[in-house]
């Protein structure tokens, strides 16, 4: 797979590279990796929320009339 990314991007991958002694395909999949971990662990994290607020409904809806 190819993608096009902005030159100021490249060129800081390129430094990082060198900094850390690492292939910028390395850096750009842990980073792929890094974004879609975070995306799953949010999207749960937004429906373990919602499932509280359901289960104690009746609670959160006597501290509105409040």
């Amino acid at each position: 797979m190819q993608i096009q990314v902005q030159e100021n991007l490249v060129q800081k991958l390129e430094e990082l590279a060198q900094q850390q002694h690492r292939p910028i395909g390395e850096l750009v999949a842990d980073a792929i990796q890094q974004y879609i971990t975070h995306l799953d662990e949010e999207t749960q994290f937004r429906l373990d929320v919602r499932a509280a607020m359901k289960e104690h409904e009746w609670l959160l809806n006597e501290l509105s009339k409040q």
